[in-house]
């Protein structure tokens, strides 16, 4: 994806009002667009054997909806 891709795709993102969960790999471009979104990390090694940090961005409905006792979702990302 280009810059300019990844710039519509997080216009998108925010202009949502479902759940938003998004993917990736820290990144300033991604940090400064969703300021205020719940971020979770997880150090990981990619596939050259290179320390990665891989995050999990959830908007407030998303992160409201994980907090739920009956979902609990964090548990996968090792939070709590």
């Amino acid at each position: 994806m280009s810059v300019a891709d990844h710039i519509r795709l997080l216009e998108v993102l925010r202009s949502l009002v479902g759940y938003v969960v998004l993917s990736g790999y820290d990144c300033p471009l991604y940090d400064d667009a969703l300021k205020g979104r719940t971020r979770l990390d997880r150090v990981s090694i990619d596939n050259g054997g290179n320390r990665r940090v891989e995050s999990i961005w959830l908007n407030p409905a998303a992160t409201e909806a994980s907090m739920s006792p009956d979902i609990r979702q964090y548990e996968l990302f090792g939070a709590t």
